[in-house]
């Protein structure tokens, strides 16, 4: 076991570069599972450029999150929590296929690592428009809710924000949206079809009914309790988005794929920042005395508080490291490579 010290940044960030580290390793088996009613599935694809082989190419992230809900307000402080959120991801190049049946089926694999899965317990799919996601809904015999960010920003490109009339059309579009009205949001706008005195952007208006009926089921999904609406593209970028920072920078394949392990791994309860260092020095490849160390502050021997220290500024703990910790680590990660 590592002593109750603290690592500088540059050391931590050597020793994660001699990883090579899979999105495999960011899966964690509980004891303990969890039960409830609804599982919710977040589904989405990202995509970026990576540096392989010190050419520029095109990745795809196909990313899932788990949850069982929202945290109840009275066990929270602030904003809505997801309740045991889990993720998993798989880092591909652009042209490579997933068939959406393999992928199911890992999915449910995953899920199960994670929760109690009974016959009685119901799958919600939430995700865009995309043939993949209401495929996957389809094989795992769930429900499907349309994303409302994707939605609503689709519906929004039928209409001219700088005018009044359409800022209210457009806001009534809305609200048909958010109560699941689907007949209602149709019928609306197909009243400005062929009228191009009220609505200007007819072939914008005539694609974006298509894509709504073509989503029928997740738009009725809004009338629903079980409906927490989709949180897809907020979740891409506190996961994804959030360690690519500010900038046009362009990260390694090898660089982007550790931190992305590592983030994944730290949702999914896994601390593999502490996992290696133990490998290490369990195999004598580093010595504690070539290393800087900062004391914490608290007093060691503390046994109300044995698990959790807090370390001086500069200092990076790993026997449970806190947020803006492991963030400053991923950064250093590409600093020093």
């Amino acid at each position: 076991m590592i002593p109750v010290k603290s690592l500088w940044y540059s050391s931590i960030a050597r020793l994660i570069n001699k990883l090579d580290l899979n999105l495999e390793n960011a899966s964690n088996n509980f004891s303990n599972k969890t039960s409830s009613k609804y599982i919710y599935i977040v589904l989405d694809d990202t995509f970026l450029s990576l540096k392989e082989k010190n050419k520029k190419k095109k990745f795809r992230i196909r990313t899932a999150f788990f949850h069982q809900g929202h945290m109840p307000e009275d066990e929270r402080v602030g904003n809505s929590i997801l309740l045991n959120k889990r993720a998993y991801c798989k880092l591909l190049r652009t042209a490579t296929n997933i068939n959406t049946l393999e992928y199911s089926e890992e999915l449910f694999k995953e899920m199960s690592k994670y929760y109690n899965i009974t016959p009685e317990t119901q799958f919600i799919v939430c995700g865009d428009g995309a043939d993949w996601i209401k495929n996957t809904s389809h094989f795992l015999n769930s429900k499907y809710v349309l994303d409302k960010f994707h939605a609503i920003r689709k519906i929004g490109t039928v209409f001219n924000l700088k005018s009044k009339y359409d800022k209210l059309q457009f806001k009534i579009c809305k609200g048909l949206f958010n109560n699941g009205e689907y007949t209602k949001l149709i019928t609306h706008l197909e009243y400005f079809k062929n009228k191009p005195n009220l609505i200007t952007k007819q072939n914008n208006l005539l694609n974006v009914i298509k894509y709504l009926k073509k989503r029928k089921d997740g738009i009725i999904a809004y009338k629903h309790d079980w409906c927490l609406s989709a949180c897809a593209e907020a979740l891409i970028s506190h996961t994804i988005k959030a360690q690519l920072g500010h900038g046009n920078k362009i990260y390694s394949y090898d660089s982007f794929r550790n931190i992305l392990t590592l983030r994944v791994a730290k949702i999914n309860g896994l601390n593999l920042v502490k996992e290696m260092f133990n490998e290490q020095l369990e195999n004598k490849d580093i010595s504690l005395e070539n290393l800087k160390m900062a004391k914490w502050n608290n007093n060691a021997n503390n046994s109300l508080n044995n698990s959790l220290y807090e370390p001086k500024k500069g200092g990076i703990p790993v026997m449970s490291y806190r947020t803006t910790s492991i963030s400053k680590v991923l950064k250093e990660i590409t600093a020093v490579r």
